[in-house]
């Protein structure tokens, strides 16, 4: 993409698309770049022109502007292991065996903070957030199937001088490892990402969320993804509370309409359906995800593949794994885990129109019979 200028100021004004990492706005020294959501729903950078002096520092560290080389990002240092908390109330709370909760337990005496994501129910949205203690750290605990806002725990961070662990996206961890490194600020910083299937619009949230509390107000629901009531194996579960009280609840398996569109994609970033940080290919230091293999099909628990990139993550990780129950993993398991990675493919089909529906009264509503409509289609077309 080719660079833009606003009067005359290289600046990533008018970037699309976008990853939304928020590392531009987070580094920009005079502040004046701010994330604000697109007119498909995603954050994007907005520049306030007459406050940017053109010093092209957000250009420098854009992962659009200035692509990732492959050969650029780390490579796997082991060929990763599986693994579960010990502590079984730790690992029933997780969405699968609880690694990051090891990795914590592990930097905690060591005098490290922690930044990850939190679902905020008053905006509707996940966000990152600090905490000084894993018990702060709490509301990290889980998956939060939409894209988090980065720029003001990202701008605290690098406002201070503390040792830090960071979780979030491929992408995230990504250009925040490029901004640290430009800084010369590295030491200070484990980073983990985890195996990512992609962001989906926040309009996709939205215009569910709306619907399904009908009558309630929608900045007092709390919402979690990945619970474990009927077990890891049937985790794909998203739950909403009013005041502690559930009152929703839907299963993947079961063909929840929220969890439908965000594993077949129908909604996702258009950056995501190219990602460059698949596979082997991470600028974090550990990467932690599911692991499904056939050797744990009857594990109800949840179990975790972890992989390190870097010394550093490996030094880390040796720590953290004795919280854990641990075993290697095959090269087959491997590659078969690694297949099942979302990577380059095209959009979904009908994807704009989805979109463009979302926004709509009845918004949900209509996008979701315009998806069915399509997979109809498309079946009769393969017939």
């Amino acid at each position: 993409m080719a660079r833009e200028k606003v009067d005359g100021k290289e600046s990533v004004a008018g970037t699309d698309p976008c990853y939304g990492c928020g590392v531009c706005a987070a580094a920009c020294p005079k502040r004046c770049i701010e994330m604000a959501l697109s007119p498909e729903g995603f954050w994007v950078p907005r520049v306030d022109a007459a406050a940017c002096v053109g010093c092209g520092q957000c250009v420098r560290l854009c992962p659009i502007h200035m692509p990732f080389a492959r050969e650029a990002l780390h490579k796997r240092m082991f060929r990763g292991e599986a693994a579960w908390l010990k502590d079984a109330d730790s690992l029933r709370a997780s969405s699968s065996g609880g690694a990051v909760g090891a990795i914590v337990a592990a930097l905690a005496g060591e005098g490290y903070g922690f930044c990850g994501v939190r679902y905020v129910p008053e905006r509707q949205r996940a966000e990152h957030f600090l905490a000084e203690t894993p018990e702060a750290f709490a509301p990290a605990r889980g998956s939060k199937y939409i894209q988090s806002l980065t720029v003001p725990a990202f701008r605290d961070i690098l406002a201070g001088d503390g040792k830090w662990l960071v979780v979030g996206t491929p992408c995230q961890i990504a250009a925040f490892r490029r901004l640290i490194q430009t800084r010369g600020v590295e030491e200070r910083f484990v980073l983990v990402d985890f195996a990512c299937h992609g962001v989906p619009s926040q309009k996709l949230w939205t215009a569910f969320l709306r619907r399904a509390a009908k009558e309630r107000d929608p900045r007092r629901v709390e919402a979690s993804w990945r619970g474990k009531r009927r077990g890891w194996q049937d985790g794909y579960v998203l739950s909403l509370t009013e005041d502690g009280a559930p009152f929703y609840t839907g299963y993947a398996s079961e063909n929840e309409p929220y969890l439908r569109h965000f594993l077949r994609r129908t909604a996702q970033n258009l950056t995501c359906f190219a990602c460059p940080f698949v596979g082997t290919h991470s600028g974090a230091d550990i990467r932690v995800g599911d692991f499904w293999g056939e050797r744990y099909r009857a594990n109800d628990a949840g179990v975790s593949r972890v992989a390190a990139f870097t010394e550093r993550g490996a030094a880390v990780w040796a720590q953290a794994a004795a919280f854990c129950g641990t075993e290697p993993l095959t090269p087959e398991e491997v590659a078969e885990a690694e297949a099942k990675e979302p990577h380059a493919e095209p959009p979904t089909w009908g994807r704009r129109t989805f979109i463009r529906l979302l926004s709509l009264p009845g918004g949900f509503r209509l996008a979701h019979g315009w998806s069915l409509v399509g997979c109809a289609l498309r079946r009769l077309v393969r017939r």
